[in-house]
Parts: C-alpha cells; sequence; structure tokens
C-alpha cells in the first residue's frame, strides 16, 4: 500500500513538473487536423469580409428566407453545391432554412 502511494505521488509531482511540456504536444498534434478543418467548404449561413453567404452542402436544392434591416425580405432558391451572395452584413439580418426541393 505504501508502494502504490508513493508512486501515485511520484507520478503526480512529474505532471505538475512536466504539465507545460506535456500540454503543448497535443496542441502541435491537433494543429493539423484544425488547419484540415478551416479549409473545408462551410455549408449554411456564413460571413466573408463583411458580405453574407449562403453555401448549400445538400444533394437538393434548398429554400432559404433572408431577413434584412434596411430592404426586402427575400426568398432564394440554392443549387446543390452552390453559394449565394446575401450582401452586406449590417442589412442581413437573419437566414433561415424554408424547406427543400424549390
Amino acid at each position: 500500500m505504501r508502494t502504490q502511494l508513493k508512486a501515485a505521488l511520484l507520478a503526480a509531482t512529474t505532471v505538475l513538473a512536466l504539465g507545460p511540456a506535456t500540454t503543448a504536444l497535443p496542441a502541435a498534434a491537433t494543429t493539423g487536423t484544425t488547419a484540415t478543418a478551416r479549409q473545408a467548404p462551410v455549408c449554411g449561413h456564413f460571413t466573408n469580409a463583411g458580405t453574407e453567404y449562403y453555401r448549400n452542402c445538400a444533394n437538393v436544392s434548398e429554400r432559404i428566407w433572408v431577413t434584412r434591416r434596411f430592404s426586402q425580405n427575400e426568398h432564394y432558391c440554392v443549387r446543390p453545391g452552390t453559394q449565394v451572395q446575401l450582401g452586406n452584413f449590417a442589412n442581413v439580418y437573419g437566414v433561415y432554412h424554408d424547406g427543400w426541393n424549390c
């Protein structure tokens, strides 16, 4: 029992002493995954450089409803694998899924 307690204390002390070094390893290992995820296309509603877009990654066309602050609300039919530009981010209030196969 005393040996197990000493081993546990030694392990805890080692983790505390090497904490920053050991936590840096997983971060370096996941950096490649994060970079890959950033390169994947964004599906749905997103903003890029102050402009709002909607990308449909589904295999069927999608109908979306866009509400606006300063102009008319609109429906869009977004074909499979395409994206539409919705306008300046300051004017787009909301983007909502409104159905399939438009």
